[in-house]
């Protein structure tokens, strides 16, 4: 059968209505399905009114030039869309996934197109052009809607975020706008067939280009990290050669002190003889045993207070001052806790975030992780807080081998109050104050969960790159997506 296409200028604006619209609107459910957006009253005015003038503006561009509408209709919509989510910054990553929307609807208008093809030739009934747009505008609704229903495949746009995946989100979009152009009929049109090629197959080789650069520099950033780990290995197990040290050390001042005891009776009794005698010679002895005695002792406290010295400064006294509090209170809960500085303080207080907050930040996550040591009831707790310059960024990490992060927190921080420790006074405020904390230092937050839990379980991260993103890195990472509905959250493992 020889489909007749539409001559008449109303049927076919209307036709590029049916084409237009529909798909617009489809696109917006996927990107805000996807995103899980809940969309106000404006932004549902926005799209509605978006809409109606996009589609408006794709009838004047295809009655004119079919292919610039193709252009026009997988570069434009994306933009459109991403307004939706201007608020979260996302930038080129909105963008991907708008691209990756209006891709997967058009792909889905593909199989639509074959279903209702295979449905006519089965009963053997042809309808019109204008009724078998109208039914596969139908048939793709239908199945947009199902498959955005099904969890893990929404799951799967957030897939795109991922700066890692965006060259592939690139590559599938250039393919599917390859396949929904080679539908161009006429001998005018076809003349511009290798024009659309070229922009898919470009779209294509760029997404295929970033993919593979960005799997090198993943497949590099896990080499460095497990240089990274042998590092902090090699100074933990410096640091346990320091602490062996000064316990040696504290045995021997120990031992000081209990001589002292005697020292104190000895020079109680000295000055009683000095004070009762009359014999001159016998109290210039007595004198210059005392002051002798009384000097060693000075000598050997003064030096004792010296190599005792065990954090190194962070390069601002107030810091030092909290830390050193909270490393006395680590130690009365028997906890090892060391403190590493390569790069100081200064490098951030007052230019990504204020001495008072950092102060703040840093109490609050350390006393965190002292509570999750403290819970876990086991002896042999480790806290390990790093101060250092990783990549050109500055970045605070706090190991500890506590407990882990409950599933259900982890989907609530930053987002409300939430705590596991109420019973020991938390509150859940803290993680609210660090995410209003990172925001204005355009900081990222970076939770690590090790697998093998050796010498820590996890690591809470900030790290000043200018991002402002929250990052799980964990070897659960499939439990964590498939619990966590969060779009500000990337998960990988």
């Amino acid at each position: 059968m020889t489909i007749e296409y539409p001559t008449n200028n109303i049927d076919l604006i209307i036709n590029y209505i049916v084409i237009c619209l529909p798909n617009y609107y489809m696109s917006v459910y996927v990107f805000c399905k996807s995103q899980g957006l809940k969309l106000k009253l404006s932004k549902l005015i926005y799209v509605l009114v978006s809409g109606l003038l996009f589609t408006a503006l794709f009838v004047y561009v295809r009655s004119n030039n079919t292919v610039f509408s193709h252009f026009m209709y997988y570069f434009m919509v994306p933009v459109l869309l991403s307004v939706l989510v201007r608020e979260r910054g996302l930038g080129i990553k909105s963008l991907v996934i708008g691209l990756v929307s209006i891709s997967f609807v058009s792909a889905l208008d593909i199989v639509a197109i074959i279903l209702q093809c295979t449905i006519s030739w089965i009963i053997n009934i042809f309808p019109s052009v204008a009724l078998t747009y109208l039914l596969c505008k139908i048939i793709t609704l239908v199945l947009c809607v199902l498959f955005m229903n099904i969890k893990r495949f929404k799951k799967g746009f957030q897939f795109f975020q991922e700066e890692k995946n965006l060259g592939l989100g690139l590559l599938i979009s250039g393919v599917v706008l390859i396949i929904g152009c080679m539908n161009l009929r006429d001998n005018q049109e076809a003349n511009y067939l290798h024009i659309v090629f070229a922009a898919g197959g470009i779209s294509a080789c760029l997404g295929l280009y970033l993919w593979i650069r960005r799997g090198i520099t993943a497949h590099y950033g896990k080499l460095l990290q497990l240089k990274s780990e042998e590092h902090y290995k090699e100074v933990l197990e410096e640091c346990e050669k320091e602490i062996e040290k000064l316990n040696q050390s504290n045995e021997y001042l120990a031992k000081i002190v209990h001589r002292d005891n005697h020292l104190m009776n000895s020079l109680n009794t000295s000055i009683d003889l000095y004070l009762s005698s009359n014999d001159k010679e016998y109290k210039d002895g007595l004198l210059r045993d005392i002051q002798t005695l009384t000097m060693e002792r000075g000598e050997l406290i003064t030096k004792e207070q010296l190599e005792s010295k065990l954090l190194p400064t962070t390069g601002n006294l107030l810091i030092d001052g909290a830390i050193n509090d909270l490393y006395i209170k680590a130690t009365a809960h028997g906890i090892d806790f060391n403190l590493t500085v390569s790069s100081t303080v200064d490098e951030v207080i007052g230019k990504y975030i204020s001495q008072t907050d950092l102060q703040t930040l840093l109490s609050d996550h350390i006393k965190d992780a002292i509570i999750a040591v403290d819970s876990r009831g086991e002896a042999g707790g480790k806290i390990l807080v790093n101060l250092s310059m990783q990549n050109d960024n500055y970045s605070i990490d706090i190991y500890d081998n506590g407990v882990e992060f409950n599933i259900d927190t982890l989907s609530k921080l930053g987002m409300e109050r939430v705590t596991t420790h109420a019973d020991t006074g938390g509150s859940g405020i803290g993680f609210m104050t660090t995410f209003e904390t990172l925001r204005k230092a355009y900081a990222s937050l970076i939770i690590t969960e090790f697998e093998n839990k050796t010498p820590f379980t996890k690591s809470v991260s900030f790290r000043f790159d200018g991002e402002s993103v929250f990052i799980i890195h964990s070897y659960r990472s499939e439990e964590l997506q498939a619990n966590i509905n969060r779009a500000d959250v990337f998960i990988d493992n």
